[in-house]
């Protein structure tokens, strides 16, 4: 017995069974194993192409190290791109990946803070626990500054000499910052005083005059309060806030263009003319308040002086003498009734309204805005004016005289769009996903089909051999039947008992022929 031969026995024993079924059995058979097997197939090819997402991009060297080393102990198959500082893991695992790497401190981003109190070494000095402080106090200020939406990478350096018994020999506290700014993003002057009194007050005994703040550019940020201002300083000042301004009105024209025509529809570009002259400007006015004038100080004086008779006469020493000693004679006026005296003036003095105004203009006015907007598409004459009123409505321009408003469209390039970039923090693009793999699948498709082709060879095969073996079964009997007369030969015996087949069993008579002719 040879080790093929259960094979064959399964095998005929297959057939048989198969040869068992009707024709309609078969073929939904047939259509039932291809859509298994197509399934099946599908599936194997689905768990081979799981899709993966970024868990973390822009890693330092260290962090990917430990984030893979523990994706590896925890069981989570990842994949390294953009020269290992992107880690992917399935999608369907990223959230709870996250929260496990993060339950273990992870990433650190190259920092450590107060946790490297947590592995102490026992008998450490105080000049080991005084450098692990001002370790630890640099990672906390650059994990806080990192925070900041225009911050994509800090480093905090802080100075803390000793303490001196003497005042007078006491140095104070430095600290310096590093910034590395998002692509197209600006910090204000605001944000980087913020930045300066963060890590002042974070520092025991740091005056914020002692914080320097430079970017990755070599740019000084920073400014001591008491720094005189130069011209060049002044000028750098001023163009700051123009172009804040510039960037203010940029932002809130692209929201709402965003609104209407979706993100990445819309460009924007606003200049703006600003005088920084400073002007004080004082006005006085003088005008009556009425025609006859006002009246500022009236004076009236009136004197009244009356004479009684009879009280005239010499002054000296006759008048003194007693009546009768002298004769004296009487005049005509001394006849005459009591006298009187009236003397009457009036000063006036007039005065206008005087009105005094002070005026100072503050310097950072706005004289002319100009703003262009460009639209991805076609628009109608209608539309681009109605856009046009609208914006200008918003900035204020139709208002000034200097304001001027243009509104463009046209089809935008497509590998352009999203190029622009925002002052706002932007999220991080996934990197892009390899290309679909359709090998797997014409492979799978190629097995079907052979397979399918097999099982319908097999079937005709089957069907052609179980005809051909009811054809003699058929003639034997029929041989009975047709005893009492001889074929003349073996030949006319073969016909007849086709012809017997034929009109007994017609559908697998009909069926052996078709097999014959596909076959021939």
């Amino acid at each position: 017995m040879s080790a093929l031969e259960p094979v064959g026995n399964l095998w005929h024993q297959m057939t048989a069974f198969w040869d068992k079924l009707r024709p309609a059995q078969k073929w939904s058979a047939v259509a039932v194993s291809l859509l298994v097997f197509g399934v099946l197939i599908a599936v194997i090819v689905r768990s081979g192409s799981t899709e993966y997402v970024p868990l973390y991009t822009n890693l330092q060297e260290s962090d990917a190290a430990e984030i893979v080393s523990a994706l590896r102990d925890a069981g989570v198959s990842y994949r390294l791109a953009d020269e290992g500082r992107v880690v992917l893991v399935p999608r369907r695992q990223v959230y709870q990946t996250r929260l496990d790497l993060a339950g273990q401190g992870l990433p650190q981003r190259g920092v450590v803070g107060f946790e490297i109190f947590q592995q102490a070494a026992f008998g450490s000095t105080d000049f080991e626990r005084n450098v692990k402080y001002v370790w630890a106090l640099q990672g906390e200020l650059t994990r806080t500054i990192r925070e900041y939406e225009a911050v994509e990478n800090a480093r905090v350096h802080i100075s803390l000499p000793e303490k001196s018994l003497f005042v007078r020999d006491q140095r104070p506290a430095t600290a310096s910052v590093l910034l590395q700014l998002r692509p197209g993003a600006r910090l204000s002057p605001a944000q980087i005083r913020s930045i300066t009194h963060l890590v002042a007050h974070s520092v025991e005994s740091l005056d914020p005059a002692n914080v320097t703040i430079v970017d990755t550019a070599g740019n000084l940020l920073s400014q001591p309060a008491d720094a005189e201002t130069t011209v060049g300083t002044a000028a750098m000042q001023q163009l700051e806030i123009q172009r804040a301004f510039e960037q203010d009105v940029e932002r809130h024209l692209q929201s709402m263009l965003e609104r209407l025509y979706g993100s990445g529809k819309a460009i924007v570009r606003v200049k703006a003319d600003m005088n920084f002259d400073s002007e004080e400007e004082v006005l006085e006015i003088f005008e009556p308040a009425t025609p006859e004038g006002l009246v500022r100080i009236s004076k009236t004086q009136e004197e009244t002086v009356d004479t009684p008779p009879g009280t005239s006469g010499w002054a000296g020493v006759t008048g003194n003498e007693p009546e009768g000693a002298f004769p004296t004679y009487t005049s005509p006026e001394e006849s005459s009734g009591p006298q009187r005296y009236h003397r009457r003036s009036a000063d006036v003095q007039y005065e206008i309204n005087r009105t005094e105004r002070r005026r100072v203009v503050a310097p950072g006015r706005v004289e002319g805005l100009s703003v262009s907007v460009w639209i991805d598409g076609n628009l109608t004459a209608a539309e681009t004016e109605a856009l046009r009123a609208s914006i200008a409505a918003a900035v204020g321009a139709d208002r000034r005289e200097s304001g001027l408003v243009t509104v463009a469209s046209m089809p935008f390039r497509s590998n352009l769009e999203g190029s622009e970039p925002q002052i706002k923090d932007e999220p991080l693009q996934e990197p892009e996903r390899a290309p679909f793999n359709w090998l797997p699948w014409v492979a799978a498709g190629a097995a079907v089909g052979l397979l399918a082709a097999l099982l319908i060879t097999l079937a005709l095969r089957s069907r052609r051999r179980s005809v051909e073996t009811a054809i003699p079964e058929t003639a034997a009997a029929q041989e009975e039947p047709v005893a009492t007369v001889p074929p003349p030969n073996e030949q006319a015996r073969k016909q007849r008992a086709v012809e017997q087949l034929a009109r007994d069993r017609p559908a697998e008579f009909a069926r052996l022929i078709r097999t014959w002719l596909t076959e021939q």
